[in-house]
């Protein structure tokens, strides 16, 4: 699979990505070329990234990526080339522009680009995208849609009316344009495991870069939503309507149960218990359970409940 913070793409050189931007290209390096984009903290040389919020800031140094797009002011210490930039989630969006794919929608069907295994059983009315692969023993129901260079592991079953790989919610604000919010495109892909089940009607978007991980073995229910960048450890189980938000890493053996919300940018250790209906607005260990809103330890949960039921009582 396609690194998981990376995306390649057909090359650019600083030159185009400068007039993309709208800014002048620094001296002596209008040859650079690049041909990828990737997260703050990852990256190679020919790669792109940006910073936005000043949390971030203390990845920079060590970003491997050759270029940094960032807002005046920001961007010390970046061993690459940094371009200063008016709104650095707007040029982010352009750049991504500049780059990214042209796909025609598929309508129903497998295109002639997908890479199906002959095993593998697909109802006729699903949507099977270009460059999309499946493995040996797959099965895909009535309604499912796969999206462009998504992977599908072996052994895994897409319930019907799931929706694999459709774009992320990522929007940047642009108070000077007329329409504020402008499209953040997603270059990235799906990467679904061996031995995965994912239910009907639920939905995984695709990466800005990179990719959104479910693990294998890892078993999701009706109505889900699993947000971009999204990384799902093996062995999972997610009860219906759960949401994910972008770039939650969740790690191996978690157990959420049905109706919770997870924020983004979070970390979910190995074996967690969320319980029914929770509310998780800050990383969790290995091995902790937790519930309510918002999610605290089990016991302290209890504890607090039984607190207000006593003062209610009175």
């Amino acid at each position: 699979m396609e690194g998981l913070n990376i995306s390649t793409f057909s090359e650019i050189s600083l030159t185009q990505l400068t007039n993309c931007l709208g800014i002048p290209c620094p001296e002596n390096q209008e040859g650079l070329i690049i041909n990828a984009a990737c997260g703050i903290g990852h990256g190679r040389p020919g790669s792109v990234t940006f910073l936005a919020q000043e949390k971030y800031q203390r990845l920079v140094k060590n970003s491997k990526a050759s270029v940094l797009i960032t807002d005046h002011g920001k961007g010390k210490g970046f061993p690459g080339l940094v371009l200063h930039v008016p709104n650095a989630y707007v040029a982010w969006a352009q750049c991504l522009e500049l780059v990214a794919k042209d796909f025609s929608p598929w309508l129903s069907g497998i295109h002639p680009e997908a890479h199906v295994h002959p095993s593998a059983i697909i109802a006729p009315n699903a949507s099977i995208g270009q460059g999309v692969t499946i493995e040996d023993h797959v099965v895909i129901h009535p309604g499912v849609v796969v999206y462009p260079h998504c992977h599908i592991g072996s052994n895994s079953i897409l319930h019907a009316n799931a929706s694999i790989g459709a774009d992320g919610f990522g929007f940047a604000p642009d108070p000077s344009a007329k329409q504020l919010w402008h499209k953040i495109p997603h270059i990235g892909g799906v990467h679904i495991g061996r031995h995965v089940e994912i239910g009907a009607n639920t939905c995984i978007d695709r990466a800005v870069v990179g990719q959104t991980v479910i693990g294998e073995g890892t078993k999701i229910d009706n109505l889900c939503q699993i947000g971009h960048n999204v990384i799902l450890g093996e062995q999972c189980i997610i009860a219906a309507q759960v949401a994910i938000a972008g770039s939650a890493r969740i790690g191996d053996g978690v157990r959420i149960g049905g109706q919770s919300g997870i924020v983004g940018h979070i970390n979910i250790g190995n074996n967690v218990s969320i319980g029914g209906g929770s509310g998780v607005t800050k990383s969790i260990g290995d091995g902790q359970s937790v519930m309510g809103y918002p999610a605290l330890p089990v016991e302290e949960f209890r504890r607090n409940f039984a607190a207000s039921k006593t003062r209610q009582a009175k």
